[in-house]
């Protein structure tokens, strides 16, 4: 979805993700977190990537690959630095 929105407009990707002190974190398939009030939080975010137009299916999957891990590092690092424990996703 958005790697091909990129692609077409021409628009950048920025990676980025947030974790808040105060949360109900559900046991679901993408562990939702619900942020409560009052709580500090931690927004990380990367670089812009800016997709060729011209890039193949195959770099393009590659390249998504790429954005993922490095927002699920940033996801481990806001973690940790409001005091949870920092799960890999499965």
């Amino acid at each position: 979805g958005p790697l091909r929105l990129a692609k077409l407009t021409g628009a950048p990707i920025l990676p980025c993700t947030f974790s808040v002190k105060n949360r109900i974190q559900f046991k679901s398939w993408d562990r939702f977190v619900w942020p409560l009030p009052f709580g500090k939080g931690k927004i990380i975010w990367g670089t812009p990537v800016h997709i060729p137009g011209n890039i193949s299916e195959k770099k393009l999957d590659s390249l998504r690959l790429e954005i993922e891990n490095e927002m699920n590092l940033y996801l481990v690092k806001a973690d940790t630095s409001l005091g949870h424990l920092a799960t890999e996703p499965e």
